[in-house]
């Protein structure tokens, strides 16, 4: 990805963060757009609320103004609400994702390869009962937007994809599971690789569809679960 300018929404925290952190390192050009600004705040952030969608045209606009066009954009974003906030799942997931994909084109640098990732769940296909209706309605939303577009977008060289990533170590929670190994244990047993994902692993998928090498892949949803949506559940633990 050297000499690429991706676009971060969500990139202040956890995965879009490091990812962000990443891309930098990698020698791409990186905003970032989040509604808090990380600490320290890097060059490129835009604090901006991406539910306010009125906003995200002249966004664009003024990011494109002061950092040149864009070749990649990567949605990182969450609902962070505590209830089944069906409203603020729809609008943080998909209302704003959509908003994003239709206005950014015009930010696009079409004169060379375009990609767009977002990162939902393994939930957009399989059922937590810990987690809200709304979330799980809202990632597999988000798998059938990156279909949607594929195909809009495709006569304009734009491609869209999706990472459906399973439970993973992050920076958040890695302390957790070192103090506990028995649950690191009993999570990793779950998967044919018998461990857990890490962020690392989600980003690189992230990394590959965004690049060239994902050239002629777009409209997919990538599982990134270690194998683990391969077996069926009976037989787990047996």
């Amino acid at each position: 990805m050297t000499d690429a300018h991706v676009l971060v929404v969500g990139g202040s925290r956890g995965l879009g963060r490091e990812f962000a952190e990443m891309a930098r390192q990698q020698g791409s050009r990186v905003s970032t757009v989040a509604r808090s600004a990380a600490e320290p705040t890097p060059d490129g952030h835009y604090a901006f609320d991406i539910r306010e969608t009125a906003g995200i045209a002249p966004l664009l606009s003024r990011i494109v103004h002061q950092r040149g066009p864009l070749t990649q954009l990567a949605f990182f974003q969450r609902f962070r609400g505590s209830d089944d906030d069906w409203a603020g799942e729809i609008g943080t997931s998909l209302t704003a994702v959509k908003t994003f994909i239709e206005q950014v084109v015009s930010a696009f640098d079409l004169a060379r390869p375009c990609a767009i990732v977002m990162v939902s769940s393994v939930n957009a296909q399989f059922i937590s009962p810990q987690l809200p209706c709304s979330y799980h309605v809202a990632k597999a939303g988000m798998c059938q937007i990156a279909r949607y577009y594929a195909v809009a977008l495709g006569g304009k060289g734009i491609r869209v994809n999706a990472v459906c990533p399973a439970t993973f170590v992050k920076p958040s929670n890695e302390v957790h599971y070192r103090e506990h190994p028995d649950v690191y244990r009993a999570m990793a047993e779950r998967s044919p690789l018998k461990r857990m994902g890490t962020w690392k692993d989600v980003a690189d998928a992230i990394f590959f569809l965004l690049s060239d090498k994902a050239s002629f892949i777009t409209g997919q949803s990538l599982m990134v679960d270690g194998g683990i949506s391969l077996q069926w559940q009976e037989t787990l633990g047996s």
